[in-house]
């Protein structure tokens, strides 16, 4: 009997960290060559980001990937990254 995978979600801090560090979209968007649009996307979890992207996000803010973009199951704080339609 195949074991079905487990759910993980893909949960995203981007915006707790930016608002904790009085950064605004425009200023992550001009660093990283990302559009504001895009941010904001990311952040209200409508789109998930590519690695080489979530690279350059963590990279101008000076962590690791795993601090900004998460893998997890249930409930957790932070906004779950669904691609279409967000789920908090």
């Amino acid at each position: 009997m195949a074991r079905k995978p487990s759910p993980l979600k893909l949960i995203c801090h981007l915006r707790e960290i930016r608002l904790r560090r009085g950064l605004r979209y425009r200023d992550i968007a001009e660093a990283t060559g990302l559009s504001p649009s895009r941010l904001w996307d990311y952040e209200h979890g409508f789109q998930r980001p590519r690695v080489d992207v979530a690279l350059r996000v963590a990279d101008f803010l000076g962590l690791p990937v795993h601090r900004i973009w998460e893998l997890g199951k249930g409930k957790k704080n932070g906004v779950v990254a669904t691609g279409r339609r967000r789920v908090r």
